[in-house]
Parts: C-alpha cells; structure tokens; sequence
C-alpha cells in the first residue's frame, strides 16, 4: 500500500515542486495551505508522514504538530518539521516536540527524500 504524506505550508510553489517529486517516487501526497486545512485533512484521512513548515498562519508548526498528535492519539505518524529561520534551539524544540527531522530552507529535495526514505525504514 503506497505510503500517504501531508505537506502543511502556505507557500504553494515550493510543495507543489516537492510533491510532484515524491509522488513519481510512489507516494500519495497532499497539501493543506493552512492549519485549519491541515487539521480537516487528519480527522478524515490517515497519514504516514506530515512534512510541515515551523511557521504557519496563526499557529506553529510545532503547536501544530501537537494538536494533530491529540487528534490521531491511536494512530502512528512521523513528522518533518521544516524552517526558513532554522537555530538550534528551534530544532532541539521540533525534536522534542516529536518531529522525526528538521530541515532548514532552501530545501536540498535529495536529504529531503533521504530522510523520509529513513523514517519508513524506521
């Protein structure tokens, strides 16, 4: 059964290029442009992995993370956390807060699928 990915971002462009990439690699992918969207998205369908932006309309990405984590209490996902203002203390945070990896824009697409290569591995 083909692995399910939610990529939560406000900046289409960017994912859009991604998905289409990941979706060549066998995977089904969906984007939801804002939290909201991306909430919906889980009480209805169950993902493998959610790649999700650090900063979001409204809310976290790490806040995010979290509520979705109390929405899908029964089910097992990972998480990508993703940046464009990446420190140390935001990825010892996204860590702790659950994530499987973090990465920093721009986005190198190769580590990118290496590490959801991983985290299905795992």
């Amino acid at each position: 059964m083909p692995r399910r990915i939610l990529i939560v971002d406000n900046s289409a462009t960017l994912f859009k290029a991604i998905s289409s990439d990941l979706e060549e690699e066998g995977y089904i992918v969906e984007i939801a442009l804002t939290p909201e969207e991306a909430t919906k998205k889980c009480k209805r369908k169950s993902f493998n992995l959610i790649i999700m932006d650090i900063t979001l309309p409204g809310i976290s990405g790490l806040e995010l993370l979290s509520k979705i984590k109390k929405i899908k209490e029964n089910e097992d996902f990972a998480s990508i956390m993703i940046t464009g203002y990446g420190s140390l203390e935001t990825a010892v945070e996204a860590m702790r807060g659950g994530a499987n990896d973090y990465f920093t824009k721009p986005l190198n697409l190769e580590e990118l699928k290496g590490s959801i290569r991983r985290v299905f591995a795992e």
